[in-house]
């Protein structure tokens, strides 16, 4: 699957909810979700989030998903573009090949590092729905411990 997100650097977390979610045929549904959820992981001030975050993410901006398909790995096959992702069957084995499993801000380096961990997540395409808003949410949070509050990453697709 080729796959090359183009990220930009924004100040505001209202501007990086916008843009996470302007890609989606439902936007500006999940725009206030979005931005509550990056504020919240802002302000706990964490330095990492694993896979369970993701799930609790996800279960939270796709609030309106049936609630079988909210917070939990896909069950089914899907297709992205002209790509297949992995079988449903792999994806546990595939997040951890990948080592996403937890995503240690402390451990990154600069954008590249934050942009790639982005990428391998949007291959693997964990959930039916809401891949790319949870990755978003994520990137933005580990860009603002990375940055120091200075600016948040915002993938623009």
């Amino acid at each position: 699957m080729t796959f090359n997100p183009t990220f930009i650097r924004v100040k505001t977390v209202d501007e990086c909810a916008d843009l996470i979610n302007r890609p989606h045929e439902d936007y500006p549904q999940r725009v206030n979700v979005t931005a509550a959820i990056i504020r919240y992981h802002i302000e706990v001030d964490t330095d990492f989030v694993t896979t369970e975050g993701y799930k609790a993410m996800h279960s939270y901006i796709m609030y309106d998903m049936d609630v079988g398909s909210r917070g939990v790995w896909r069950t089914c096959h899907v297709t992205v573009g002209d790509a297949t992702p992995c079988s449903p069957y792999l994806i546990q084995a595939e997040i951890e090949r990948n080592q996403l499993q937890t995503l240690w801000f402390n451990k990154l380096v600069d954008d590249s590092d934050i942009i790639r961990w982005y990428r391998a997540l949007m291959i693997v395409h964990p959930f039916k729905d809401g891949n790319g808003r949870v990755g978003g949410c994520i990137a933005a949070i580990a860009s603002h411990y990375l940055s120091k509050g200075e600016y948040l990453l915002a993938p623009c697709q």
